[in-house]
């Protein structure tokens, strides 16, 4: 959500005149991530095979300017070089975003030169993002309090906060006592990346 206000903001301002936007999550599909890329750029892949049609990216972004490629939700290594995400040294303006729950996957497969950490959102914020997504009924009686208690069990994530309230939006009372319940009691798999409170978000949102 946020590398996508970004993407968005940077092109209205006119920082680049093209900006492209790709989703990773946990199985990357290199196809797929080529295909969105050229499309949002107005370039063509016909080739089948991937290092061909990574080749042809190449070549299409080296005469790119001022365009920014986002790649959010990073989870492991993408091979940038056979995937075709590149840009050559000289061309100015041009440039790569990366959005990852681990900064370990940026700094060491990646490569990463600059890193930014995204604090987690404090208690007014993370309230004022739940109360937007599941709307009035964060506020209504009985609501309120459970509101709270799963706001909390988030501990200031985005993704956890966003995840939850679309499971419990529509959901009635009962609902949502079950849910905190379950974010409380919830704890992580041995997942590479995956914090104790967007395992247990994630995890609520498959089981309601």
């Amino acid at each position: 959500m946020l590398a996508k206000e970004i993407a968005k903001k940077t092109k209205d301002e006119g920082l680049f005149l093209k900006v492209a936007m790709v989703v990773l999550s946990q199985t990357p599909d290199v196809r797929k991530i080529q295909q969105e890329i050229a499309e949002q750029l107005g370039l063509r892949l016909e080739e089948e095979s991937l290092p061909m049609r990574a080749c042809r990216l190449r070549h299409g972004l080296s005469k790119q300017h001022k365009t920014l490629i986002v790649l959010d939700d990073i989870w492991k290594e993408l091979d940038l070089w056979d995937a075709g995400i590149h840009f050559e040294d000289g061309q100015k303006g041009c440039n790569l975003l990366f959005t990852s729950r681990s900064l370990d996957v940026l700094r060491n497969p990646m490569g990463v030169d600059k890193n930014f950490r995204i604090e987690p959102l404090s208690s007014s914020e993370a309230m004022n993002l739940f109360k937007k997504m599941v709307g009035v009924r964060a506020e209504q009686a009985g609501f309120e309090r459970l509101a709270v208690e799963v706001v909390e069990e988030c501990g200031g994530l985005p993704i956890a906060i966003v995840t939850v309230a679309n499971a419990l939006k529509n959901q009635g009372l009962s609902v949502w006592k079950d849910a905190s319940g379950q974010l409380r009691n919830s704890s992580p798999t041995n997942i590479e990346g995956m914090s104790e409170k967007v395992y247990s978000s994630v995890k609520l949102s498959y089981d309601l």
